[in-house]
């Protein structure tokens, strides 16, 4: 669904921003990394238009936080 709103809203040559918090940075960037590449062959545009994004906060909830939107 993250994938098809975003392909209606974003012109192709735009990034998609993948932002995670988590407890840890290890959390966070696996995270990022999981989501980013199962959103990718969904999206239009190159695969390397995806942006990742990770913040550490010890009180995060235990499976984290993401924001998915399209880049400035």
């Amino acid at each position: 669904a993250a994938a098809s709103s975003l392909n209606q809203a974003v012109t192709p040559d735009r990034p998609i921003s993948v932002g995670v918090t988590a407890r840890s940075f290890k959390e966070a960037d696996n995270l990022a990394q999981r989501i980013g590449k199962s959103l990718q062959p969904l999206l239009l545009g190159e695969a390397s238009s995806v942006q990742y994004s990770t913040e550490v906060q010890p009180d995060a909830p235990a499976a984290g936080t993401v924001a998915i939107r399209a880049a400035r």
